[in-house]
């Protein structure tokens, strides 16, 4: 759709890469902001976007009508680390999850494109104690950042 709507209220939701509005006239607007950073091709009807649309429809909806502490999303992932043969295995679980990249002490150590999404560090690669953090990344531009501590595998 290239023509603006009508003056009024409407609903918006944008992530690094898309915008989804919703107006009260009930037009509806997409815009793939890599492709068309200027907002002049709406993609809200192209079949090839109907997931991602009927995502951020979702996300709107339940943003529109929070409030309080239901606006906070929980962590839809979780961090396992454990030890197995003098060797620490950290592992993510979760949904929707497109990548991880993992860090010690906040250094990158390994980034992880296909599932399972996980790594193994030699124990002469690490420190006695330390942070291993998960860097996850979801369908639909959403980010979380685990953390779980650990101690030097024996």
């Amino acid at each position: 759709m290239n023509t603006q709507p009508g003056a009024g209220h409407f609903d918006a939701i944008r992530t690094r890469r898309f915008k989804y509005s919703e107006y009260a006239s009930g037009e509806r607007e997409m815009y793939d902001l890599g492709r068309d950073p200027y907002e002049l091709q709406s993609v809200h009807n192209d079949p090839r976007y109907t997931a991602l649309r009927a995502s951020l429809a979702a996300r709107l909806h339940h943003l529109v009508t929070c409030a309080g502490s239901s606006c906070r999303a929980a962590p839809t992932a979780r961090l396992a680390v454990r030890c197995v043969r003098h060797s620490l295995y950290g592992r993510v679980f979760g949904s929707g999850i497109q990548a991880a990249v993992f860090y010690v002490n906040g250094r990158p150590v390994r980034a992880d494109r296909r599932a399972p999404f996980a790594i193994a560090l030699a124990r002469r690669r690490l420190p006695a104690r330390g942070v291993l953090r998960a860097r996850v990344a979801f369908t639909f531009d959403r980010l979380e950042t685990l953390d779980r501590g650990f101690k030097r595998c024996r």
